[in-house]
C-alpha cells in the first residue's frame, strides 16, 4: 500500500542496501537516474550505485558541490562566486559567456588528442573499459539460425537472420562487463530441421540481441525480434518452400546498426533457389545465404543459413529426447551438497553461502546403456540441451557453463565459448552442445552426462557473479533434457547451411597523453610529463579565406602561367595562408630556356592579394646560374624578375606579408 500523504516532516530509511532510488520510466537496467544511499551497492535490476547522492540525469540549481563528477550535466541559473571546485571531473556540455582567469598561482588550458578505440568480440568473456571514459557505445548481434535439411523430394526452408541491439552511450560504472556470444544455429541434415541461433548479451541484460530462429516443415524461420535497447533492428525472415520445389530457400539477412535485415526469398522453380535476404544498413549487417539446387549442401558462412537441396532415398533419421537418471550438486571442495535437488553452479568451496561464489558444480547423469543402444550404428548429427533456471545472482539470468563427461571420468569440456545465457525463471530452449567427442561417446555407449561448472574454467574465474545460479534438477518436471538427432545410411544425405555466430562491438573515445596545445601564465609540466612554456605552446593554423563553414587552411597548387611546369620527381609549386597573415610559397618549376621578367602564375584568389607588392629571393638554374626575385603583386600574380640568360629551372621558398612593407 502506498503513502497516504504527500507531506512529511521526516523520512528515515535504514537497513542494509536501503536507500532512495529514482527511475526514468519503468525500473530496469539503465533507467536508474538518481539514488541516495548510505552504502554502495547494486539495485534489484542490476544497476550499480555509489554511496551518497548520485544524479545521472537532470539539473542542479543553487547548490554547493564539492569533490564531485559532472558528466554531461547542466547547471542552470546558478552563481558560482568566490568558490573552489576541487577534485572534480567535468565532462561534456557547454560553457558560454564565462570569464576564466588564470594567474601565476596556477591554472591553465591543456589540449590533448582523442583516440577512438573499437574492439570486436566473437567469444564470450569479461572486458573492462578505462575508468577515464564516462560512456561508451555497444552493438550486439545474436546468432543466426541454421537452415532446414528438406526431404528426399523437397528442398529445405531457411533460417532467420539475427537482430541488432545496442546503446550509443552506455554508462561506464563497473570495473568489468561480461559478454556472452550467441552461437549460430546448426543446419539440419536431410529430413531434419535446423536449430535456432543463441542470444547475445552484454552486461547481463544491459544489451540483449535476439537470435534468428529455425524454421520447420518447409516454413522459414523468423528473424530475431527487437528488444528494449535504444538501437534495435530485427533480422530478416528465412525463406520458405511453399511450392515444394527441389531447390531450397534463401536465409534471412542479419540486421545492421541502422536498419533491419531483409527477408530471404522462396525458390520459384526447381532450377531457381531463393536468394538470401539483404544485409541491414550500417555496421554489422550480413547478407543471408543463397539457396541451392537439388542434391546440394546448403550455403553457410553468412547470416541465416540456407536450406539444403532435395535429398535422396536410402537415409533414415531419428530424434530422441532423454531425461536424467539423477542429478547431484557438489561444493567447490568436492563434497556433495545434494542429490536430485537444485543443480547449483558457483557455490562456495564448502558449507553455507557466505556471499563469495566459488567453484561448486552439478552433474546430470543419463542412461548410458539406453543411449548407446539407441545410437549404435547411427551417425549423431546434433546434441542439444535444455535447462530451467530458478535463480541467479542479479535476478535476471546467468551463464550456464556446460560440459560433458564419459563413464567413470569427468571431462570439463566447456562449450559455447564458455557459457550459455540462461534467463532467470525461464527455460533456455534447446541449445547446441555437440562436439566430435561427445557424438562419438554417444555412438559408442560411453556418454555419461552433462556438468554445470566450474566457473574457474571461464575468463571470469571462480568469483564471477554472472556464473552463479541454480537450475531445476532431479528427474521430474523442468529437469534437464538431452535431445539427440542423427541419421542412418547415406543415400542422398545433404546438410543445410549453418548460421553465423553473434558478436559484440564496443567503441569509446579516450584522451591520450599527447599534448597538442597549452595556454598557461607560467611554464610547467603536465601530469603526463609534457613540458609547455609561458603563454600559448602549440601549433597555430589559419582558416581558408572565404570558407563557410570555416575549414582549415591547406596547401594549394599555384595556377601556373604560360609553359611553366612543376619539376618532375616529387617537386611542388604551392601556396597557403599562414596563421600570422602571410602568404607562404614553395616550389621548383621548369621552363623552356628564358630570361628577364616572366610571369609564373595567373591571379591567385582575391583573399591572397597583398596590400603592397612583395618579393622574395629565388634561385635560377641557367647558363650562368644565379639569384633572382619572385614578386607577388597586389593583383595576386607571381612574377620572376632578373632571370639569368638560359634559365630552365627556378626554385623558391618564402613568405609575403599581406599587410607588410612593399617593394618595387
Amino acid at each position: 500500500m502506498g503513502w497516504q500523504s504527500n507531506v512529511f516532516n521526516q523520512i528515515i530509511i535504514e537497513g542494509t542496501n536501503a536507500g532512495l532510488f529514482i527511475y526514468n520510466g519503468t525500473p530496469g537496467v539503465g533507467t536508474l537516474i538518481g539514488s541516495w544511499s548510505s552504502v554502495a551497492g547494486v539495485d534489484s535490476f542490476g544497476n550499480p550505485y555509489p554511496a551518497g547522492i548520485n544524479v545521472n540525469q537532470g539539473a542542479l540549481s543553487g547548490v554547493s558541490i564539492s569533490s564531485s563528477a559532472f558528466v554531461a550535466g547542466t547547471i542552470m541559473q546558478t552563481l558560482i562566486s568566490a568558490s573552489q571546485i576541487q577534485s572534480s571531473a567535468i565532462t561534456g556540455g557547454t560553457i558560454s559567456q564565462t570569464v576564466i582567469t588564470f594567474n601565476s598561482s596556477g591554472g591553465g588550458l591543456f589540449m590533448y588528442t582523442t583516440t577512438v578505440t573499437t574492439n570486436t568480440y566473437t567469444t564470450s568473456q569479461s572486458i573492462s573499459v578505462p575508468a577515464s571514459v564516462p560512456t561508451f557505445s555497444v552493438l550486439a548481434w545474436g546468432g543466426d539460425a541454421g537452415g532446414g535439411g528438406g526431404s528426399a523430394t523437397v528442398g529445405g526452408e531457411a533460417g532467420g537472420g539475427a537482430a541488432c541491439a545496442g546503446e550509443p552511450a552506455y554508462p561506464n560504472n563497473k570495473s568489468s562487463y561480461t559478454i556472452s556470444i550467441g552461437a549460430g544455429g546448426q543446419g539440419g541434415q536431410t529430413g531434419q530441421s535446423g536449430t535456432s541461433g543463441a542470444q547475445t548479451s552484454f552486461d547481463g541484460t544491459g544489451v540483449v540481441a535476439n537470435p534468428g530462429l529455425a524454421g520447420s516443415a518447409g516454413v522459414g524461420g523468423l528473424g530475431g525480434v527487437i528488444g528494449s535497447n535504444t538501437i534495435a533492428f530485427p533480422g530478416g525472415n528465412g525463406g520458405s518452400n511453399p511450392g515444394l520445389f527441389t531447390s531450397s530457400a534463401g536465409g534471412g539477412g542479419r540486421a545492421g546498426s541502422t536498419g533491419a535485415g531483409g527477408n530471404g526469398a522462396n525458390p520459384t522453380s526447381n532450377a531457381a533457389p531463393g536468394s538470401g535476404g539483404t544485409a541491414g544498413t550500417g555496421t554489422g549487417g550480413i547478407v543471408g545465404s543463397n539457396g541451392v539446387v537439388a542434391s546440394t549442401n546448403g550455403n553457410a558462412g553468412k547470416a541465416g543459413g540456407s536450406g539444403a537441396g532435395q535429398g535422396g532415398s536410402g537415409t533414415t533419421y531419428q530424434t530422441k529426447v532423454y531425461g536424467p537418471t539423477g542429478t547431484s550438486s557438489y561444493y567447490g571442495n568436492g563434497s556433495q551438497r545434494n542429490s536430485n535437488g537444485v543443480m547449483v553452479q558457483g557455490w562456495p568451496d564448502s558449507g553455507a553461502y557466505n556471499g563469495i561464489p566459488g567453484d561448486g558444480v552439478s552433474f546430470a547423469s543419463f542412461n548410458q546403456s539406453q543411449i548407446g543402444s539407441d545410437w549404435s550404428g547411427w551417425t549423431v548429427d546434433n546434441v542439444n540441451l535444455s535447462l530451467n533456471n530458478q535463480h541467479s545472482w542479479y535476478n535476471s539470468g546467468c551463464f550456464a557453463v556446460v560440459g560433458w563427461f564419459t563413464t567413470g571420468s569427468v571431462n570439463t569440456y566447456n562449450i559455447l565459448n564458455g557459457g550459455q545465457w540462461s534467463p532467470q525463471g525461464q527455460a533456455t530452449g534447446y541449445f547446441g552442445i555437440g562436439t566430435s567427442g561427445n557424438k562419438s561417446a554417444i555412438q559408442g555407449g560411453t556418454f555419461g552426462g552433462i556438468i554445470l561448472g566450474p566457473s574457474s574454467s571461464t575468463s571470469g574465474g571462480s568469483g564471477d557473479l554472472w556464473n552463479y545460479g541454480y537450475w531445476t534438477g532431479g528427474t521430474g518436471n523442468g529437469c534437464p533434457l538431452l535431445q539427440i538427432k542423427g541419421h542412418q545410411g547415406s543415400g542422398g544425405n545433404y546438410a543445410a547451411g549453418n548460421g553465423s555466430n553473434g558478436k559484440v562491438i564496443v567503441s569509446y573515445a579516450s584522451v591520450s597523453s599527447s599534448l597538442v596545445g597549452a595556454l598557461s601564465p607560467v611554464a610547467g609540466t603536465d601530469a603526463n610529463g609534457n613540458t609547455y612554456g609561458i603563454g600559448y605552446t602549440g601549433t597555430v593554423q589559419a582558416f581558408t579565406p572565404g570558407s563557410s563553414p570555416e575549414t582549415r587552411e591547406v596547401w594549394h597548387s599555384i595556377p601556373l602561367a604560360g609553359t611553366w611546369a612543376v619539376r618532375t620527381g616529387g617537386y611542388v609549386a604551392m601556396y597557403r595562408l599562414s596563421a600570422d597573415n602571410c602568404i607562404e610559397v614553395q616550389g621548383e618549376v621548369t621552363h623552356a630556356s628564358t630570361s628577364g621578367t616572366v610571369a609564373l602564375s595567373t591571379a591567385l584568389p582575391a583573399a591572397y592579394f597583398p596590400a603592397q607588392n612583395q618579393d622574395i629571393m629565388a634561385y635560377a638554374t641557367a647558363t650562368a646560374s644565379g639569384a633572382c626575385t619572385l614578386l607577388l603583386s597586389t593583383a595576386g600574380i607571381l612574377t620572376f624578375f632578373g632571370l639569368p640568360a638560359g634559365t630552365v629551372t627556378v626554385s623558391f621558398q618564402g613568405r609575403f606579408a599581406l599587410n607588410g612593407a612593399g617593394s618595387n
